[in-house]
């Protein structure tokens, strides 16, 4: 008897052996199926799936999407695309989780510390800068209020909910001017290479589509941001978005076909003077001395 029930045990265990094996091969098809089917799955069709989720008003569904198209990107090292998902994700996780906001930021920063590509580096920094502005403009009522912290870089208070005004604006100062200090490479880039998450405008053909225009122009919009928190950084901020125009014109002078450029800028110099209420051409032609210059074909 004992015999028998030994050889039945080991018939069973022998049958479980194999179902136990074809499960686990149909269990590694299926997986690999899936992992298949998302990494064949092209941009294109994961951003149409992303569109569809917006318009459910399916958040969270976004947030998945993104982050595949972000590790995606990741693993072909696509970086247009990683950023146009981690700033798409950001956006919806904050909506959802407003306490995101200052993770993503960090992360964000951290990124653009370890990232070892310059023009990569600047438009992380671009965003970065962008990113502060918004968050100081969107509080600025609240922080009108508070006194000025006299810190240094390394003292600052890791949550920026406790900053001061000043302190904004020296942060959007830092990185502004750090996506910017690479003006060489940046003029050698053309924004078609951050497709889809750059699109080019009409107006960019006139800066020959480069990488520089776009973060000069991001750098202004920032620095006007922070620039209207304080009598304090208002000054400061003014005399940065002064050495971007100045900085912006003197690099298109040394530019082939750069006359255009030359005349546009000026005149955003020009508009953004008269919003400060200065004699503009008085002070243009004492300190620019290009008056004669950027209108000549």
């Amino acid at each position: 008897m004992s015999s028998l029930v030994r050889k039945l045990t080991k018939d069973f265990m022998k049958k479980y052996h194999r179902i136990y094996h074809c499960f686990v091969i149909a269990l590694i098809a299926v997986l690999s199926s899936n992992l298949n089917v998302l990494y064949a799955q092209t941009f294109d069709q994961l951003w149409k799936q992303v569109g569809q989720a917006q318009k459910k008003d399916l958040p969270q569904t976004t947030i998945k999407l993104t982050d595949q198209i972000y590790r995606k990107g990741e693993r072909e090292k696509n970086v247009p695309q990683m950023l146009k998902a981690y700033i798409t994700r950001s956006y919806f996780q904050n909506s959802q989780t407003p306490d995101s906001f200052y993770v993503n930021l960090k992360s964000l920063e951290d990124w653009a510390l370890r990232e070892q590509n310059v023009v990569n580096r600047a438009v992380l920094n671009s965003l970065i800068a962008g990113i502060y502005a918004d968050y100081a403009s969107d509080n600025s009522w609240e922080l009108r209020q508070r006194t000025p912290l006299q810190l240094n870089e390394k003292e600052l208070p890791n949550d920026i909910r406790e900053w001061s005004a000043n302190l904004f604006a020296k942060q959007v100062m830092k990185y502004t001017s750090e996506s910017l200090k690479d003006f060489s490479e940046l003029q050698k880039t053309s924004t078609r290479i951050y497709s889809p998450f750059v699109i080019q405008g009409n107006a960019s053909r006139y800066y020959h589509h480069d990488m520089y225009h776009l973060l000069a122009s991001r750098a202004v919009s920032a620095l006007k941001q922070v620039s209207s928190l304080s009598v304090e950084t208002d000054a400061v901020c003014k005399k940065e978005i002064e050495q971007v125009f100045g900085k912006t014109i003197d690099l298109y002078k040394k530019t082939a076909d750069g006359s255009e450029a030359i005349i546009l800028t000026t005149l955003d110099w020009l508009d953004w003077q008269k919003d400060q209420n200065k004699p503009v051409f008085r002070h243009f032609a004492e300190n620019r001395d290009i008056e004669k210059e950027a209108y000549l074909p």
